[in-house]
């Protein structure tokens, strides 16, 4: 008698979740979107917006007092005034203009990551990079 009462609730919950619709695939993880303030240039510690984040707005001719000095990994240019953003590999490139390159952010872009620029950026600009 049990066994038959076992094998009749297994059978009703089989029935059961018959009936109920099949889940689809899970969406894909979207990667965060970048939120800047118009005017600034935004800085994320962590790839695709994500982690700390680092505001500009004016040229900064040096990050070392900044938690983002070469900790850079994407980046958003909201400048409201057409400019790209430049985000130099080390202080001496932009006042030298050589050193350790430049990331240029077009103006109303952003980059989510770039493996090459990446945890390089120690100063920033605005203008022809």
């Amino acid at each position: 008698m049990r066994r038959s009462r076992r094998l009749l609730s297994l059978a009703a919950a089989a029935g059961a979740a018959a009936l109920l619709p099949l889940a689809g695939p899970a969406a894909p993880a979207q990667a965060a979107d970048a939120v800047c303030a118009a005017g600034y240039l935004c800085v994320w510690d962590q790839t695709s917006y994500e982690g700390r984040k680092a505001v500009f707005k004016d040229t900064n001719k040096s990050w070392a007092g900044y938690f983002i000095n070469n900790k850079d990994a994407s980046w958003a240019n909201a400048g409201t005034s057409g400019l790209n953003a430049c985000v130099w590999g080390d202080e001496y490139s932009m006042v030298w203009g050589w050193g350790g390159g430049v990331k240029v952010i077009s103006a109303g872009t952003s980059s989510a990551k770039d493996a090459y620029r990446a945890y390089k950026g120690s100063s920033n600009s605005w203008g022809n990079c």
